[in-house]
């Protein structure tokens, strides 16, 4: 069998394993798409199958009379042809040896998508119910559930996502997240993070989770924050902070050692969104965590000193231009930066 024969062949299985499965999983459809993009060849070939899948009457899919077996085919000619012939001879079936090949609604529209757009990435067509889902340096992720919430995944983060009857739960175990929540009382919405809770219903809000810090910013709706985990210092922390209304945002610090607990305070619900547009705005931001959160988006390795990591900041940040304001941070705050071979050093003036 040639290299062509192979591929028709690889794409019939792919086919057959996308299309008659209700709710892919994410590792074979991760796999699936990887394949898609090693080769001009390879998404020829799929689009052919998709293309005869779409022209069959829904007669002939829908009431198989006829059985035929993936050994049948020889690699003689096309698959697409193949599969045309066949489906004409049988007036009735193409079905697999392991299994039938249904015609889903889900099978149209995504075929139709594959050539009308694109090759659009099946995750946006089939909602997401289980998985978890990682980004790179810079990399932004838009992830749409099966209930119809959607997340956006920043740079640099690592979420999972289990979805079922009772309940939805979504851990982020690292990094920074935006979620518009679809309402659905008898499951609340509850994310986890920093081994705290936060529970909504329906609404949108902003986590972030970077080093020892959490937090949380509502811009619609209510959410409640629950669980927060114990602090080095000998002070009661509450099993629930409470509810955070639109507007507000909640900061803790884990493992502090004095002064602050837990902070609530109004700020403005599209600042605090604008990493999604390519803006990180800080608001009296202590240093060592504006330096934190722009690493992941960067591999420039910005050094900052014990003492220059208290300055604080307020400002905005492109996440494209990150190493000029580096370079322009001592005419913000009282700090010196230093070039070094991997990127900067920050220290006290």
């Amino acid at each position: 069998m040639n290299d062509h024969d192979a591929t028709e062949r690889d794409a019939a299985e792919w086919f057959l394993a996308i299309q008659s499965a209700q709710d892919p999983d994410p590792e074979t459809l991760q796999a699936w798409l990887r394949w898609l993009e090693a080769s001009e060849q390879n998404r020829q070939a799929f689009e052919e199958i998709a293309q005869v899948w779409n022209t069959t009457p829904y007669a002939v899919m829908a009431k198989p009379a006829t059985a035929i077996a993936d050994e049948d085919y020889d690699a003689s000619i096309p698959i697409a042809e193949w599969l045309a012939n066949s489906q004409v001879a049988t007036a009735g079936a193409v079905v697999s040896s392991k299994r039938l090949w249904l015609r889903p609604l889900l099978a149209v529209a995504a075929s139709l998508a594959f050539v009308a757009v694109g090759w659009v990435s099946y995750r946006a067509l089939a909602p997401i119910q289980q998985g978890e889902f990682v980004t790179g340096t810079g990399e932004q992720r838009q992830l749409k559930l099966a209930d119809g919430s959607h997340i956006t995944l920043g740079a640099h983060s690592r979420l999972s996502v289990d979805l079922t009857e009772t309940r939805r739960q979504v851990h982020l175990q690292a990094g920074e997240a935006y979620f518009s929540v679809h309402k659905d009382p008898r499951r609340p919405f509850v994310v986890e993070a920093m081994k705290s809770t936060i529970t909504a219903v329906g609404t949108a809000f902003n986590v972030r989770a970077i080093e020892d810090r959490l937090t949380v910013t509502v811009s619609e709706g209510r959410v409640k924050v629950a669980n927060l985990p114990e602090p080095a210092i000998d002070a009661p922390v509450p099993e629930s902070i409470g509810m955070l209304g639109r507007g507000q945002q909640l900061t803790y610090t884990h493992g502090i050692s004095q002064g602050e607990l837990a902070i609530i305070k109004p700020v403005d619900t599209h600042d605090s969104a604008r990493w999604r547009e390519g803006w990180l705005i800080y608001r009296d931001e202590p240093l060592k965590y504006v330096i934190a959160d722009i690493a992941r988006y960067t591999d420039l390795n910005v050094e900052v000193t014990a003492i220059a990591a208290e300055a604080h900041f307020s400002g905005a940040v492109s996440k494209d231009g990150i190493a000029e304001w580096v370079a322009a941070l001592p005419d913000v705050i009282a700090v010196s930066v230093t070039p070094t071979e991997a990127g900067f050093r920050i220290s006290e003036r």
